[in-house]
């Protein structure tokens, strides 16, 4: 693709990591993706960029850290050992079937 390896980490770095910069991460995207596409396939992808853009510039690519990180707080909190054990069972029976 030539595109440095460090310039996608990079890319992908500021995409989750700054909720603001995401709708520049879509600029980006089109700029790198564009090049290897058709011309309706650069219509699609612009069509899509349109549609998906005030979502991501709203919540971010990911949405917002705090509340992704408080939400998980919260079903932890509610986990008991029963939880585990059934957690626990289910985990050796998926490798069982899968041997």
């Amino acid at each position: 693709m030539g595109v440095a390896r460090d310039d996608l980490l990079r890319l992908m770095w500021e995409a989750i990591s700054d909720p603001g910069a995401s709708s520049q991460f879509l600029k980006k995207l089109d700029h790198l993706v564009s090049p290897f596409l058709s011309e309706s396939g650069k219509s699609v992808l612009e069509t899509f960029l349109k549609s998906v853009e005030p979502y991501v510039g709203t919540a971010g690519l990911f949405g917002n850290p705090e509340e992704i990180g408080e939400s998980g707080l919260e079903a932890f909190a509610g986990i008991n050992e029963g939880h585990l054990m059934k957690g626990r069972r289910l985990y050796q029976f998926v490798l069982a079937m899968a041997d």
